[in-house]
């Protein structure tokens, strides 16, 4: 694991962005009739795979010449952290002014236990009906704001990317991470989305081992340096996000083992310029703010009277413009509040990377 050129993927980052932008579409539209985006859960591995790919490029040397575990888990800390935290607030707030129903919905102490848990980032196991919108989730493990479960498996990988390159001085060996991917596909077979709630809580492990490894495997085996002509990256990812459209869980099998590793591949190794690289350079910094907020601000919209009587239509658009620019103002308060806690907590450090293209929060 050698060290890495500073070069920013700003195809991928685009990627991201829509992929962040596609998942809000699914939560937006999958109880309100508009089920438009059914396979878009896919977007999830694709920030796992993005993750592995970049905190392998940006970190890799770093840890191999010596960088301490805790100086790597501020960072990463300072990188999750404070929208996280704010995501978690809003969360809480959405779900204290959601009335719960009579039955099977949660009280007050078990809205309070769920918000001490995720102070630290840390899921809540339990067996409860919680609000979404007008409808009920059974057993999320992080309840106050769903999409946090993947930030919690994306801070245990990242743990575990640490001790793996300390201990091996490279990333898995090619048959352990092809038993990765095999026992994830079997999850697959056993869950619909593993890792998000109580039932499925442990197939999230494999799910972000597998393909979080097969990020760093790219960037460890230079395949991201394969020269591909940009029709086929392109034409990767209206594959990849095509799919999204569809139900059918053998195309989101082939999205997930295939076409999204082979589009990162190839998106990689495509510079873009001009209008289209400032425009995926915005998309990858609104992908975070968007993915940790997009719930709770539609959990609140739907406390209002007003917006519940819109049509389904008319509720995706209301909420997409009240959540989309609401994350583009974040952008650049989490950049201020990520540089001070950086400067204060690493300041003995060299400096580290504050973003780029990742998962939501790479």
């Amino acid at each position: 694991m050698k060290s890495t050129s500073k070069k920013r993927f700003d195809l991928l980052d685009g990627v991201r962005g829509l992929a962040a932008l596609a998942v809000m579409v699914l939560h937006f539209t999958q109880r309100s009739g508009l089920p438009w985006l059914p396979g878009a859960g896919v977007a999830v591995d694709m920030f796992f795979v993005l993750s592995g790919f970049v905190i392998a490029r940006s970190y890799g040397s770093r840890i191999l010449e010596g960088m301490s575990f805790a100086t790597f888990f501020k960072a990463r800390l300072i990188r999750l952290m404070p929208l996280y935290l704010l995501g978690l607030a809003l969360g809480l707030w959405a779900t204290l002014v959601t009335v719960p129903p009579a039955n099977g919905g949660p009280n007050q102490t078990e809205i309070a236990k769920a918000a001490a848990l995720g102070l630290f980032m840390l899921p809540y196991f339990n067996q409860i009906s919680w609000p979404f919108a007008q409808e009920l989730v059974f057993g999320p493990i992080f309840p106050l704001n769903g999409p946090s479960w993947s930030l919690f498996f994306e801070l245990f990988v990242n743990i575990l990317f640490f001790f793996v390159v300390v201990k091996y001085r490279r990333t898995l060996h090619i048959g352990i991470l092809l038993g990765l991917i095999c026992l994830y596909f079997l999850t697959c077979a056993r869950f619909n989305n593993p890792g998000w709630g109580y039932e499925t809580f442990i197939g999230g492990f494999p799910r972000v081992i597998a393909g979080f490894f097969v990020g760093v495997w790219i960037s460890d085996a230079k395949l991201y340096q394969t020269k591909t002509p940009a029709w086929m990256a392109y034409g990767l990812i209206l594959a990849s996000f095509s799919a999204f459209a569809l139900a059918q869980k053998q195309i989101q099998l082939a999205n997930i083992f295939f076409i999204v590793p082979a589009l990162i591949i190839c998106c990689a190794g495509i510079d873009v310029h001009g209008a289209l690289r400032r425009g995926c350079s915005m998309l990858g910094e609104l992908s975070y703010p968007l993915y940790v907020i997009h719930m709770p601000i539609y959990q609140l919209l739907y406390a209002m009277p007003k917006f519940l009587a819109l049509p389904p239509l008319q509720k995706l658009l209301g909420a997409t413009l009240v959540a989309v620019p609401a994350a583009f103002v974040l952008i650049y308060l989490d950049r201020a509040v990520r540089a001070a806690l950086a400067r204060k907590l690493l300041a003995k450090t060299s400096p580290l990377p504050m973003g780029g293209s990742s998962s939501t929060a790479a």
